[in-house]
């Protein structure tokens, strides 16, 4: 089956305990997009990463494109109906289903990549996944690899992008941790700035703050980072 370019991609997997619909549209106001009004108009590929094939049909939509070893659904069969492009794993492999889905998604010509129920549950898989959202960001550029959980907006920025504001209005805290080595970053508009600083693994990202309403703004000369933005602080 032909697949129809997309310019932007929505990625939903299922955290260990799944994901309840009213927090996926809690999710989903967070990054800017009412479910129904912005998928109408934006036509977004829709992926279901193993069990947020289930998630999407939460929402009553159907996913176009299904990757996973469907492990996580209870009746794979009756999940998949209807899903034009699926992807199945072997339970065995050397990469996670979500690395698999995002591979999947080049084909679409994707350029921006929205992912929901991806973080969280297993600590191990939380972290894989942050690991593998900011080598992604570091082949496809700033601004464009974006994940939300119940507790945090997670952005992926890597070295070559251009200056990203974040968006955020004063006074709203967010942190910026190294994601690689020799880590070079400048933040502007922030309580703590920084200029072509070498920003190390640890703390010192930590707990930083918009300072005024032009918003804050990061570019990254070397390396990658992830910007984390809290959903329950202000």
């Amino acid at each position: 089956m032909t697949r129809a370019s997309r310019k932007s991609a929505v990625l939903l997997g299922a955290s260990e305990g799944g994901v309840r619909t009213t927090q996926l549209g809690a999710q989903f106001e967070a990054a800017g997009l009412s479910s129904v009004q912005w998928m109408d108009a934006q036509s977004p590929l829709r992926v279901g990463v193993d069990g947020g094939v289930a998630s999407w049909r939460s929402l009553a939509l159907v996913p176009e494109l299904a990757v996973g070893d469907w492990d996580s659904l209870a009746s794979p069969e009756k999940a998949l109906a209807g899903v034009p492009h699926q992807v199945t794993l072997s339970t065995e492999k050397d990469q996670s289903d979500l690395r698999a889905a995002l591979d999947e998604t080049l084909s679409f010509g994707v350029e921006d990549w929205l992912c929901f129920g991806v973080t969280g549950g297993r600590p191990d898989h939380h972290l894989a996944t942050l690991q593998e959202l900011s080598l992604w960001s570091e082949r496809k550029g700033a601004g464009r690899v974006r994940a939300w959980d119940e507790l945090a907006q997670y952005v992926f920025l890597s070295e070559g992008s251009s200056p990203w504001n974040l968006g955020l209005p004063p006074g709203r805290v967010f942190s910026v941790f190294s994601m690689s080595e020799d880590v070079r970053v400048s933040l502007s508009g922030a309580s703590y700035p920084l200029e072509n600083f070498r920003l190390l693994p640890g703390s010192r990202g930590l707990s930083n703050r918009v300072e005024n309403d032009l918003g804050a703004s990061i570019q990254v000369q070397q390396g990658r980072v992830v910007v984390v933005i809290p959903s329950k602080l202000a």
